[in-house]
C-alpha cells in the first residue's frame, strides 16, 4: 500500500519564483530516492505563498530512507540552502488514501 507524504510550506514574501527554479532540481533527487511527485499546488486565494506537494511514497521507511539517500545527491547542500532561503515554515504529514478515494 502507497503511503502518501503531504508537505505543507509557507514560502517568504516574493520567494515563489525562486522556490519554483530550486523544485525543478529537488523533484529528480527526491524521485531518484523512490518519491513520487503525485501532485502539487499554490494557493491562488487564502493563504498566498502557500504549496503544498503530495508525494507517493512506496512505504513509511521510503520518508527517513530518502532523506538520508539525498544527502549523497550531487548539489544536495546547495539545494538545502536555496530552500532554507525561500520557506518560512513547513509541516510534513504521512497519510493514506482513504477508503473512498478514487
Amino acid at each position: 500500500m502507497s503511503v502518501y507524504l503531504i508537505a505543507t510550506m509557507q514560502l517568504k514574501s516574493g520567494q515563489t519564483e525562486a522556490f519554483n527554479d530550486t523544485m525543478t532540481r529537488v523533484v529528480p533527487m527526491l524521485e531518484h530516492s523512490g518519491w513520487k511527485l503525485a501532485s502539487s499546488y499554490q494557493h491562488l486565494i487564502g493563504d498566498f505563498g502557500t504549496v503544498v506537494n503530495v508525494w507517493e511514497l512506496p512505504d513509511a521507511n521510503a520518508f527517513s530512507d530518502g532523506l538520508a539517500r539525498n544527502r549523497s545527491w550531487p548539489g544536495y547542500a546547495e539545494i538545502i540552502e536555496e530552500l532554507t532561503a525561500e520557506v518560512a515554515r513547513e509541516s510534513v504529514r504521512l497519510a493514506v488514501k482513504s477508503p473512498f478515494s478514487p
